[in-house]
């Protein structure tokens, strides 16, 4: 498993009792050992990886937009962010609807489609769902 950091110290101080693991820039980061680290939660990390490169990018794109045609200089850090801002602002607003921060977070399409397709490696592959770029848009 490539890319896994296993009993890191960011993920110990920054995650709440009952959240082990998170992807943070491409890399997944766990208080976990490589012994117990299960695969449908490396699967579901993986798959916020490719949602984090989709954002990149769509952020690319919209960076080159921004930085060229209207001068915006601070559009440049919008590949490495977007994932993060959509992430929040939904988040913002559902919790706004729904008052309940447990149901938010699994309510998110981001986390929707992660959940979705985590157990996906356990199906022959003939009959595997994968992420599709831009995948989560359509559990909004």
């Amino acid at each position: 498993m490539k890319a896994v950091f296993y009993n890191n110290w960011f993920a110990k101080l920054f995650l709440k009792e009952g959240y082990s693991t998170i992807m943070f820039f491409g890399l997944i980061l766990t208080k976990q050992t490589k012994e117990t680290f299960s695969r449908t939660t490396y699967e579901h990390e993986c798959i916020h990886r490719e949602q984090f490169a989709d954002c990149a990018m769509l952020g690319g794109f919209l960076m080159l937009i921004a930085f060229f045609a209207l001068q915006w200089w601070w559009a440049i850090v919008l590949p490495f962010t977007l994932f993060y801002i959509l992430y929040l602002v939904e988040w913002l607003i559902k919790l706004i609807i729904q008052r309940d921060w447990r149901r938010v977070y699994r309510s998110i399409s981001f986390e929707r489609e992660a959940y979705d397709l985590q157990g996906e490696y356990m199906r022959p592959c003939a009959q595997r769902r994968s992420h599709r770029t831009l995948g989560w848009l359509k559990y909004f």
